[in-house]
Formats: structure tokens, C-alpha cells, sequence
């Protein structure tokens, strides 16, 4: 206990215990974690070539110690030809990772990070069945080797980049400065890149308890340029978003033309790394706090979340200038549970959703291995909870549209290990990579495990989409067919249509039939209107003439009863179809038909429709058609989830 009292409250500057080394003179062996993003907190001998190791948690030996346990990243020298088995014994619970073929990664002086090559077990242990144990092997053909849980990205390695793209030549506008300190006084880069089109002679505004280096000159102003945020690593332990992030900055810094033209048209704010100090230490998801930084974008604090603090100034500062400033903001991340690449989304109106989703739909025809179903938009997703209580509510993607109310404001992640479909993007007559390429090897079996040049490829896609976005690719899979992307913005509007709350609309329903509907639905601000209802051609009054006279049932068909009932319905749904008339449920005609009133008997072409509102629960809407209360007692006796909408639709007998 007393030791415990003892312990700092948080590792704030304090020593960092997952840096360590361990020799082992029987095998003349060493591991050594003891660099920048490296994490092994204790080894174990078990006998020849066999070890068990364990990862420190986050913040660990401090009253900031918490569960987070995933990350490992270590080097080992052993002697050639020796076989080494690994087992780290208190994992977090990733069985769904490792059951879908999850393999850590390797790099040895001759090859760069890979899946390892050996075959990996896993079992869960502990009291209560909270410790996972990892299992696997290499042999040393080499002295050296590196482990990881994922391809790595260390502060350094960042840092590095970053220089590497500042000293390249000078063809378009490139700012370097330091946002923040971080509690431990690492940097907080950011970037500013652009051509030199609509470059001012003015420097943005000094934005109080930023920009803390008084000898850094701040970034050039911009006129007519909308602004791009983007931003990774909030979580330590999430490499991929890092990885994506890199293909990203390559490529908007490339000479390729639709880079030139991004460059042209906006003004992108890179902020590469936001938790530099959890990512130095080799945590896998807090700060030195022991903090989920991603859940304080609400009410951040300069003194506890200073480059959260910061991020949300400097886009509050282009809110106040221009309230439409921010075009797009997207924060990268990794993920452990959910297979693929896709995006997290705010819920929005019908309108302005489909703007939202559209870049993800891009998104889906730019890049193979993007999962655009696999995305999100709903409103449950904005106010989740994660294990310890926190809400989403405080992620960046929500409290900034919230904020700001950027309509394009997402988190993008990407599976540590692979994802369910591939999509088969069109070729382009520029030279591709060979991840863009989908008759490539790698793809002949399904989607492939993720390496580092398939994270940068969706990277890449976000700025070819982007480009899409605003019409100005000149090299377009897209915009080549669709100059306007009506096309797509109608199959993203149908697909919206289909989910919840927005199927309950029966205006939305009808708007997604043609590009015309669905253009005067947005003039008209969401309002269905009688002119958008088109007149039927003479042709189809004359069919539904036709359908009158052929459907209506005589008293003597009705005494019949059962005899009949079939046929009419067959027929009737068969003329229905021929006209292009589309049920939205079709009803199970009963042999015989002794509660449905005469008026629907006689009438066997009326279609009726009984809507209970879930809005409004109880009531009916305004246009729906009433067939009497038996009608209505049996459309509730049908209804299967009461907080559904129910739509039923009797057409005759």
C-alpha cells in the first residue's frame, strides 16, 4: 500500500519503463526496447530459445497505470541459426484480430517490415480470462531483428519525414511550425501546403498560447482557398492512421498533376502527430495522463490536452473568419475489432448527408481496398460509449462538426490486418501502384493482409477524392462519365434512403427514383410538393385503364372466394411490375378475404397504405389512405416492431 501512495501520480517526465533491455547469457541472447516508441517491460527465460515476454501498459508504474496493453515493439541479437519461440502473455483481448489471421510484423538489416512468416497461436489466460497470450517464432538467419505488434511509426521517424519534405525543391508553398508543446515538450508539428496561386502578402493571426516558438515565422494567408485538416496518432498504438497519413503527404507533395491541382485549389493543415509523448514511450492508447486525448475535443484544456486544445483553436479561428472556411477535416486512426478502410461520419439532414457521404463513396471508387458500406454516419455512432463511460461525444470528428459544423468532418480507420471486400476501381492511364491495380497477385485471393504500401495507397485516395469532390480531376475514374456526379450522388442518396431514420421518409423514398427527383427535393429544401410528382404519359393512364377494367371483381367472383383470389393477385402484380409501380412490402393475400371491406374487394386495383409514424407514435400521416378501422386492425396485428414504421399494402383480391 504504501508503495502504491508512493507511486507518481501520472509519467509525466518521469523514467520510461517500457524502454528496457534484458540479457540472457545461456543463449547469448539480448532484447532491448529501449528506444523511441519501443515497449517490452519484462522477459523470462523458460528454457533453450523459449521466452516469455510482457508489455507494459500504459503509464505503467505510476497511479496513471491503466489496461491499455496491446502495443510491443522490441529488437532482439541472437546467435545465427538459432530458433527462437516468443510468447507475450498479457495482451488485451484481440482474439478477433488473431482469428482473422492477424500476424505481428518483423524487419531485419536485409528486409523491410513484413508479417512475420511462422505460424501463430493465441490463448486466453488470467483469473478471470482478461490476459492474452501470443505465440509465435523466428530463426535467426541474421544477428539483429525487430518485433512488433504493428508496422511501427516512431516519433523520430516522423520527425525525419517531415525534413525530408521540407527541403524539397521549392515548386509550391510549403510552412513548417510548431502548433504546441506537448506536456513533455515534444513538438506538435504542423504543416501548411499549397501552391503559390492566391498566396497573400499577410501571415495568418497569432492565435493566443500557440505557435509557442517566438522566433518561427507563422503560414502565409490564402485568398479563395478553401482549408483541409487532417490529423493522426491522437491514439499511440494506432500505426496505420500514421502509414496513411504518410501516403497522404507524399502524394500532395508529389509532382503529379492532380496534386498540382489539389495544391491549387486548397490550403492543407497537416498535423501529423497529436500524441507525440504516448507515441515516444510506446503506449498504445493514452498520455502521460493515462487520457484518451479523442474524448476531450469538447472543452479541451492548455494545460491537460494542450494539442487537442490546440486543433480545436486553429479551426475555431478559420470558423470565426469563415464560417464555410473548412472544407474537409478527417482524423486518422487504426482498428482493432472492425475488418477494412472506412470512415466514421456525422448524422446530418438528408441534404447535407449526402454531401457527407459522397466523399466516402469516392472514396470506395479511388481506392481497392475501401469499405464504403463498412462506413458510418448515424447518430448512435456520434454519442457511443466506449469500456470506461466516455462518449464520442468528445472525438474530434463529433465535437468539431458540432463546433464548426463542417459537414465533411470524419475519422478514417483502417484494420491492423486486413478487410472484407475489395472493390474493382477502373485503370487510369497515369502510372498507378500496384495496390491500385486489382488484377495484381495480391488480390487473387480477396482482400489481402494490409501492408504499409496499402495504408499509404488510402492515403492517396483521399486526395484523389478530394479532387473528384470538387470536379477538378482532369485523370478521374469518375468524372470522366459523370462530369457533375449526379450519377453518384443519386446512388449515394438511394443508399441513405435505405437507412435508419431516413427509410421512414416516404418523401426521401420517392426522391431517390431519378436525378430530377432528387434535385428539386433539395431545391425545394426537403419539401415534397405536387410538382415534383410526374403526370403519367397517355400510354401509362391508358395501361392503368387497362389494370381497371381486367382487375375489378364481380359479386360472383367474391362469392367464390378462395377460387379467385390467387389469380387476381397474380395479375394484378404482374401489371403493377409492367408499369414500373413498386411495392414497398407486398402483402400475403389470404385464400379468402372475409375482413377486408367491400370497397377493397370491389376495387381491386386500390392500393392501401396504413403508416404508423415512430416520430409521432400513434397517429397516422397526413397522406395516407384509410380503409376502414378493420384495415387498421389489421395492419397493427401485422406490425413486428412497434418502434419501426410499418407500411402495408393491399392491392385487391
Amino acid at each position: 500500500m504504501n508503495l502504491n501512495m508512493d507511486r507518481p501520480i501520472d509519467c509525466t517526465n518521469s523514467p520510461v519503463f517500457q524502454h528496457a533491455s534484458f540479457t540472457f547469457d545461456e543463449d547469448s541472447t539480448i532484447f532491448s526496447s529501449q528506444f523511441d516508441s519501443g515497449n517490452l517491460a519484462r522477459v523470462e527465460r523458460i528454457g533453450i530459445g523459449i521466452y516469455h515476454l510482457w508489455t507494459g501498459p500504459d503509464c505503467i508504474g505510476t497511479k496513471a497505470e491503466n489496461s491499455c496493453r496491446t502495443w510491443f515493439y522490441f529488437k532482439m541479437t541472437a546467435p545465427q541459426g538459432l530458433t527462437v519461440t516468443f510468447t507475450v502473455k498479457n495482451l488485451n483481448l484481440q482474439g478477433k484480430l488473431f482469428r482473422d489471421g492477424m500476424k505481428p510484423v518483423i524487419k531485419t538489416p536485409n528486409e523491410d517490415w513484413k508479417r512475420i512468416c511462422s505460424p501463430v497461436t493465441f490463448n486466453v489466460s488470467g483469473d478471470v480470462g482478461n490476459m492474452f497470450e501470443l505465440t509465435f517464432m523466428h530463426h535467426f538467419q541474421e544477428r539483429e531483428a525487430y518485433f512488433a505488434f504493428c508496422h511501427p511509426w516512431s516519433y523520430s521517424e516522423h520527425l525525419k519525414l517531415l525534413t525530408e519534405i521540407q527541403n524539397k525543391d521549392g515548386h509550391f508553398y510549403l510552412h513548417r511550425e510548431n502548433l504546441i508543446n506537448s506536456l513533455e515538450g515534444r513538438k506538435c508539428d504542423a504543416l501548411t501546403v499549397s501552391s503559390w496561386e492566391g498566396i497573400l502578402d499577410q501571415i495568418e493571426v497569432q492565435i493566443p498560447s500557440l505557435y509557442p516558438d517566438p522566433l518561427e515565422v507563422r503560414a502565409k494567408r490564402f485568398s479563395n482557398k478553401k482549408i483541409v485538416i487532417v490529423s493522426a496518432r491522437v491514439h499511440p498504438g494506432e500505426t496505420p492512421g500514421s502509414h496513411v497519413m504518410n501516403g497522404f503527404l507524399k502524394f500532395i507533395t508529389s509532382e503529379d498533376p492532380r496534386a498540382c491541382m489539389l495544391r491549387d485549389s486548397f490550403v492543407f493543415k497537416i498535423i501529423p502527430m497529436l500524441n507525440p509523448d504516448g507515441v515516444y514511450r510506446g503506449h498504445y492508447r493514452t498520455d502521460t495522463r493515462g487520457l484518451n486525448l479523442n474524448r476531450f475535443y469538447t472543452n479541451p484544456s492548455l494545460l491537460e490536452h494542450p494539442t487537442i486544445y490546440a486543433v480545436k483553436e486553429l479551426l475555431m479561428s478559420y470558423h470565426k473568419e469563415d464560417s464555410e472556411l473548412v472544407y474537409l477535416y478527417v482524423d486518422l486512426h487504426g482498428h482493432a475489432s472492425k475488418k477494412g478502410c472506412f470512415i466514421y461520419g456525422n448524422y446530418m439532414d438528408f441534404p447535407r448527408q449526402i454531401d457527407s457521404c459522397l466523399f466516402a463513396k469516392l472514396m470506395s471508387l479511388n481506392c481497392v481496398n475501401f469499405d464504403f458500406e463498412g462506413s458510418n454516419f448515424s447518430e448512435k455512432n456520434m454519442h457511443a460509449k466506449d469500456k470506461c463511460g466516455l462518449s464520442k461525444d468528445g472525438s474530434g470528428r463529433v465535437a468539431l462538426y458540432k463546433a464548426c459544423n463542417i459537414t465533411r468532418c470524419y475519422t478514417l480507420e483502417c484494420n491492423y490486418n486486413t478487410g472484407r471486400l475489395i472493390n474493382k476501381i477502373s485503370p487510369l492511364d497515369l502510372p498507378e501502384s500496384v495496390e491500385s491495380d486489382i488484377s495484381n497477385e495480391m488480390y487473387k485471393n480477396g482482400p489481402p493482409v494490409y501492408s504499409i504500401p496499402i495504408y499509404e495507397d488510402v492515403g492517396k485516395a483521399i486526395g484523389i477524392s478530394l479532387l473528384d469532390s470538387i470536379g477538378k480531376n482532369c485523370n478521374s475514374r469518375v468524372l470522366q462519365n459523370d462530369p457533375e456526379l449526379k450519377n453518384v450522388r443519386l446512388q449515394v442518396a438511394a443508399y441513405i434512403a435505405d437507412q435508419i431514420p431516413f427509410r421512414y421518409d416516404l418523401s426521401i423514398k420517392k426522391a431517390v427514383k431519378s436525378i430530377d427527383d432528387l434535385e428539386n427535393y433539395i431545391k425545394n429544401g426537403g419539401k415534397l410538393t405536387k410538382s415534383r410528382l410526374k403526370k403519367p404519359s397517355d400510354e401509362e393512364s391508358k395501361k392503368r385503364r387497362v389494370i381497371r377494367n381486367k382487375t375489378s371483381v364481380s359479386s360472383c367472383d367474391r362469392k367464390k372466394g378462395s377460387q379467385n383470389s390467387e389469380p387476381v393477385k397474380k395479375q394484378v402484380l404482374e401489371k403493377v411490375k409492367e408499369i414500373n409501380i413498386v411495392p414497398v412490402r407486398n402483402y400475403n393475400f389470404p385464400k379468402s378475404s372475409p375482413d377486408l371491406p367491400r370497397s377493397a374487394i370491389n376495387r381491386g386495383r386500390q392500393i392501401t397504405r396504413t403508416v404508423l409514424n415512430p416520430f409521432n407514435r400513434g397517429s397516422r400521416s397526413a397522406s395516407t389512405k384509410s380503409c376502414g378501422d378493420e384495415a387498421s386492425k389489421r395492419s397493427k396485428s401485422i406490425e413486428k416492431d412497434s418502434k419501426m414504421i410499418t407500411v402495408i399494402e393491399a392491392v385487391g383480391e
